[in-house]
């Protein structure tokens, strides 16, 4: 079980690291585009705005990965390591899963951004 828990923390150091580079590539290529006053409605601001709070939520979830979990110890009990223990690696688990799934939806928003900034708007 000890390896779980340090593949669970390997894995989301990954997923750290591929959202990072995402989150600086996809602001610098906004930040280097035309898109300045070409955003007209609330929909496409969404659509633009999407894998920023996607990728941003992702990095949370990966960053609560890492943060202590603090389960009252009884020292009489020799089952309640094991039990805390288990309880840790729960936690961390569904935080590394929350964290990949923002992260897929995330690079999805990227796509769908790119292709609302790559095809042209019907009627201009």
């Amino acid at each position: 079980m000890r390896s779980s828990r340090k593949t669970i923390d390997d894995t989301t150091r990954q997923v750290t690291v591929v959202a990072g580079i995402l989150e600086g590539l996809y602001f610098h290529a906004i930040a280097f585009t035309d898109l300045q006053g070409s955003v007209t409605d609330g929909l496409q601001l969404a659509i633009y705005l999407a894998p920023i709070l996607l990728i941003l939520l992702s990095l949370g979830a990966a960053l609560l990965v890492f943060w202590l979990d603090h389960y009252p110890l009884e020292m009489g009990s020799a089952r309640a390591p094991k039990v805390i223990h288990s309880r840790t690696v729960k936690s961390k688990l569904l935080f590394m899963r929350i964290s990949f799934f923002l992260l897929l939806v995330g690079a999805a928003a990227i796509f769908a951004a790119v292709l609302q900034f790559l095809i042209p708007q019907a009627g201009t």
